[in-house]
């Protein structure tokens, strides 16, 4: 996130009223794979290995359909796969984590823009909604549109249950996780934003960092979430601290949640590694922030291959890469990231060996409106920015990812031989994929594939489309000079 601001007066909006949509089920597609030796179709979604185009397939599973049921809220608990790669649903099914960044959700959405928000991100393909219990930005002491605040005397020991339903903070978190979990999607719950520990209100350190972790923990058992520690803040600043964040992690696992997941959200351009190494046992898996500031996507790649390559393994991704629709450096006289910048930071981070992703949205993020105070620079109300183009075409990487072998992917730099590309492939070398982010030619270590090239597709990420290529290498050339993957099956 970008530096601390000002905090938001209490002027609020009306809530809008909206209309929930109906989500439609998210098919899991293979991807397009064309014979070389002659064209295949041109599908609007990816193509079979037979060169037919895909059906949708239906919805995934929900776990009370499966042969051992997990104790969550309905769509089945994750685990860290044996390799230390991935996340994976208990029954070994693959899960990948494709989030949006919904920061303010609990603070500054009501009910309504909660249906709203997560309908539309449901039906974008979204696996995960990113969302803060104790927001950073007046959450403590701006009312929601409920009227609510989520602490007595802002203690995170004393949260603010009042009893019986729908009648305080925490009624209506409860509510929007599980109007998520409905819609297909896990809640990862940053438990408190970084400032409540280090630069204010600090309000959250060992004293009641466990009160509030048992909390959060009975609460959230049966539900599907994921919990996140910290939020954005340098790591040993204040009580920014193992100690504290230990402390809420010992809270959240000593109430029947050990099957929910832990991470850490770190300081831009660090690493949880940087609070916890590997060989700790607080963290179930690795982030890093990449965040917003102007530099190459190769840099944005080597800070996650940094910790990919930590022993021992345990999955990473990045929690907060660059937002579309944010400033770049904070300063929009600099210029503001667009989709290609978006989709430019998650292919290289995933073919750099991340297990998922996190999009973002500079209004979305804030669910600014207009009457509102903007806590970072905006330009367009939440509910219009939804539909930004590189929120609709963040499914496309989850259905690349899952139309091929998942569990022994790996990154290879080494494959690409000549060219800018960015590699992953099957550690067995029955296909390999290379991200181009503005086409162009590229060599590649054929020696690398574990036979002849069979089949080359070159993949849309701008529209998830999948049309026939040519050529048995080692030299490729993408369609035009826009961002393209070009996809090898041996």
């Amino acid at each position: 996130m970008p530096p601390p601001s000002p905090s938001p007066s209490r002027r609020r909006l009306r809530p809008v009223a909206v209309v929930a949509g109906v989500l439609s089920a998210v098919a899991v597609l293979t991807l397009a794979v064309v014979w070389i030796s002659g064209p295949g179709p041109r599908c609007g979604g990816p193509l079979l290995a037979s060169g037919s185009c895909a059906e949708p397939l239906g919805p995934r599973p929900r776990a009370d359909d499966r042969p051992d049921p997990a104790p969550a809220g309905g769509l089945g608990a994750l685990e860290v796969s044996s390799n230390g790669r991935f996340l994976q649903f208990t029954n070994g099914e693959p899960f990948f984590y494709l989030a949006d960044t919904g920061w303010e959700l609990f603070h500054r959405a009501s009910r309504e823009d909660a249906r709203r928000y997560l309908d539309t991100r449901a039906e974008q393909g979204f696996t995960v909604i990113q969302a803060v219990a104790l927001a950073e930005k007046g959450g403590l002491d701006v009312p929601t549109p409920a009227g609510h605040l989520p602490l007595v005397d802002e203690d995170p020991a004393r949260p603010a249950v009042e009893p019986g339903p729908d009648n305080d903070y925490w009624d209506d978190v409860d509510y929007m996780i599980d109007y998520a979990n409905s819609k297909g999607m896990f809640v990862a719950i940053w438990v408190a934003w970084g400032s409540m520990a280090v630069d204010g209100p600090e309000v959250l350190d060992e004293g009641n960092a466990r009160t509030y972790g048992e909390f959060l923990g009975a609460r959230y058992s049966d539900r599907d979430v994921i919990f996140v520690l910290g939020g954005d803040r340098d790591a040993g600043e204040g009580a920014n601290t193992p100690e504290v964040w230990g402390a809420l992690a010992k809270g959240i696992r000593t109430t029947g949640t050990a099957g929910h997941l832990i991470s850490y959200h770190p300081w831009g351009e660090q690493s949880s590694t940087d609070m916890w190494s590997n060989g700790d046992t607080v963290l179930d898996f690795n982030m890093i922030q990449s965040g917003h500031k102007e530099k190459p996507l190769e840099a944005i790649a080597e800070q996650l291959a940094e910790v990919y390559r930590k022993e021992p393994a345990i999955p990473v991704f990045d929690g907060e890469a660059r937002y579309e629709e944010h400033p770049v450096n904070w300063d929009s006289a600099v210029g503001w990231h667009v989709a290609g910048d978006t989709r430019g930071a998650a292919y290289y981070q995933v073919f750099a060996g991340a297990f998922g992703h996190t999009y973002g949205d500079g209004a979305v993020h804030q669910f600014w409106e207009p009457g509102m105070d903007a806590p970072y620079e905006v330009r367009d109300a939440w509910y219009e920015a939804l539909q930004h183009e590189g929120a609709r075409q963040m499914r496309y990487l989850k259905e690349l990812m899952l139309s091929r072998s998942y569990f022994d992917r790996i990154p290879d730099q080494g494959f690409v031989t000549s060219g800018d590309g960015r590699a992953t492939r099957s550690e067995s070398g029955t296909w390999a994929m290379v991200y181009l982010h503005h086409g162009g030619s590229t060599e590649v270590d054929l020696s690398a594939l574990a036979g002849p090239v069979r089949a080359v597709t070159w993949f849309n990420p701008r529209t998830g489309e999948s049309m026939p290529g040519s050529g048995t290498g080692p030299e490729f050339t993408a369609p035009d000079d826009d961002d393209w993957v070009l996809v090898l099956d041996a």
